[in-house]
């Protein structure tokens, strides 16, 4: 800033003011301005001033100085950190006073609520709501709807106490049966025909599914908890023990274990004995030709376990349609003199190889439908009667201690239902 005087009081010639710093002469305060002054360094009686504005207040935070109650208003302050006198105070709103949580829309499981409170202290004016969370299944147990079996999956249920119409479904996984089985198509075949010669035409009219190997001493006592067989020590070398056929069970036997295993793996079970299907009913198994036992009955439609029919073990041993020697169905046709071929050693356990006991199934070579031991290691027993005069059931396939004449697919034997013989055991069949 320049600016030009007329004449200096001291007699001098016009100049131009140089000034010099501002000092402070008065200093501002938070209630009034101060002033400060600066002087011509070229005549120190010339002085010009100016007002410095009154300083704002450096406040620090406000503390609380009466707490507010539902009753009555607080009071909070705060201090200047520039002078601790100067203090500033303000009113804390009398607290709200809340009536006690008030369901307005309950929950459910598909939303949320909402529960209401309302201020006593403004007479109902001031409402607050919160959401109440949406409720959570109480689940029961789960139950079975339908059971699984070794044919199909289940499925079990469980519903929620809160809302009986809410309910949530789970698979049951399908079982995995004991015995593994192989498919054999309906068809017509040369019954008692032997390699190329003789037989009658029949025909097996459903298909059906038959266990690849005979039953095992493992798959025996999986079911009926015991182990009745004679050969149950001294394998032959590499073999397993527990894998050698169940043999010392008669026909009757067989019975319980086939619908005992249809239960354990879902199915409906087959035979029948005095009305009932549950072996539980039948009492002790008989130890000499039993009626009743005689008299078994099959359920119609059953999808169960059961033994086959002569026809069917026939059929089976010699290929079914896969015969290796080809199928036509017809009186033309010729099969291998034992089940899976012509060579005895090859396929069969009998009494020239087995060295008097019987071996792992599974250890010959299978015939064409994938089976083994179809010939020899231990007799099968069928459901057939021998005859429809007599009580004795029919054998097939022989065993270790028989013959080659007597492991052929044709050859057929008898036995009492009762027997119990450490060379017949048997395989099951199945719709």
């Amino acid at each position: 800033m320049t600016f030009t005087l007329a004449a200096c009081d001291n007699g001098t010639t016009d100049h131009e003011h140089a000034w010099g710093a501002w000092a402070v002469k008065t200093a501002a305060t938070e209630e009034a301005a101060g002033v400060e002054e600066r002087a011509c360094k070229l005549d120190s009686s010339h002085k010009e001033t100016r007002p410095i504005a009154k300083l704002e207040h450096q406040w620090g935070e406000w503390t609380v100085k009466i707490a507010a109650t539902e009753e009555t208003e607080g009071e909070e302050e705060r201090v200047c950190t520039l002078n601790g006198l100067h203090k500033e105070t303000r009113p804390i709103a009398k607290l709200d006073k809340w009536g006690d949580w008030a369901v307005k829309t309950a929950a459910t499981e598909e939303a949320d609520g909402e529960e209401e409170r309302v201020c006593t202290t403004h007479e109902g004016l001031h409402k607050e709501t919160r959401p109440i969370a949406k409720l959570e299944h109480q689940w029961g147990e789960w139950t079975v709807t339908t059971p699984a079996s070794i044919l199909a999956d289940g499925k079990e249920q469980r519903v929620c106490s809160l809302n009986g119409s809410h309910t949530e479904e789970r698979v049951i996984t399908k079982l995995i049966s004991l015995i593994e089985t192989v498919e054999v198509q309906n068809g017509t075949f040369l019954y008692g025909r032997d390699g190329t010669s003789g037989g009658t035409l029949v025909e097996v009219k459903e298909d059906f599914h038959i266990g690849k190997y005979q039953v095992t001493q493992a798959q025996w006592k999986a079911v009926m908890d015991n182990n009745r067989s004679g050969f149950q020590i001294n394998p032959a070398t590499g073999e397993v023990q527990e894998n050698r056929p169940v043999e010392r069970v008669s026909w009757y036997d067989v019975l319980v274990y086939a619908n005992k295993l249809s239960v354990k793996e879902g199915l409906q079970p087959v035979y029948k004995i005095k009305g009932s299907t549950d072996p539980g009913t039948w009492g002790n198994v008989p130890t000499s030709s039993n009626t009743d036992w005689n008299a078994v009955e099959e359920v119609p439609g059953a999808n169960g376990w059961r033994l086959p029919t002569e026809q069917q073990w026939e059929f089976a041993a010699k290929g079914g349609r896969n015969t290796a020697k080809g199928y036509t169905g017809t009186s033309a046709d010729t099969y291998y003199v034992y089940s899976g071929s012509d060579t005895v050693g090859d396929v069969a356990w009998y009494t020239s190889n087995a060295t008097n006991k019987t071996h792992e199934v599974g250890k010959k070579k299978a015939n064409e439908l994938g089976l083994y031991d179809m010939s020899g290691n231990v007799d099968e027993w069928c459901f057939d009667k021998w005859s429809s005069t007599s009580a004795g059931r029919v054998v097939r396939g022989g065993s270790w201690g028989n013959s080659a004449a007597d492991v052929r697919s044709a050859y057929r034997d008898i036995n009492s239902p009762f027997v119990r013989y450490d060379f017949i055991g048997f395989r099951l069949v199945r719709s």
